[in-house]
């Protein structure tokens, strides 16, 4: 009987560990397919991100590239009525052309430390380049509201 009982537990023993064996060979299976997946999975989503990134940056390039050429037409207007504005002060007095022609001189550098500015605006990031755009604006509609002021004044 000993021997029946230790061929039963033998018998029992093997074909546990092999039932173990197999089981392990499963899941390192399906975990080995897992892992692969997900590899895929992530090497898509890198991709995915990457176009992303390079159209953000190609929609960012053309919307610094309009700011630039719109602020460089703002420029280009300022110095056109700054222009007429300094013909004009000749037909005013003497007294009333010294005052104009400071105001006009006054405008005229800001208009100027406008276009170096944005000549001079480099790509630091969209943060600092928001930044940088809400007070170029700031100082541009600043500008046109003195000079529109002028002209309207100079009018009257």
């Amino acid at each position: 009987m000993k021997n029946k009982a230790k061929k039963t537990f033998l018998g029992l023993s093997i074909a546990f560990f092999t039932t173990v064996l197999i089981f392990i060979g499963a899941c390192t299976s399906v975990t080995e397919k897992e892992a692969a997946l997900k590899s895929k999975e992530a090497t898509e989503n890198l991709i995915d991100a990457k176009e992303d990134l390079d159209e953000a940056q190609k929609n960012y390039n053309q919307m610094y590239k309009e700011f630039k050429e719109a602020s460089d037409n703002k420029i280009v207007e300022n110095e056109t009525t700054i222009a007429k504005l300094k013909a004009e002060a000749k037909n005013l007095n003497k007294e009333a052309k010294a005052d104009f022609e400071k105001t006009v001189l006054a405008l005229e550098k800001q208009n100027q430390s406008l276009k170096e500015k944005i000549k001079d605006a480099k790509d630091e990031g969209s943060d600092k380049w928001e930044a940088f755009k809400t007070e170029f604006n700031h100082d541009m509609e600043n500008l046109q509201q003195a000079l529109k002021d002028l002209v309207k004044n100079n009018k009257k």
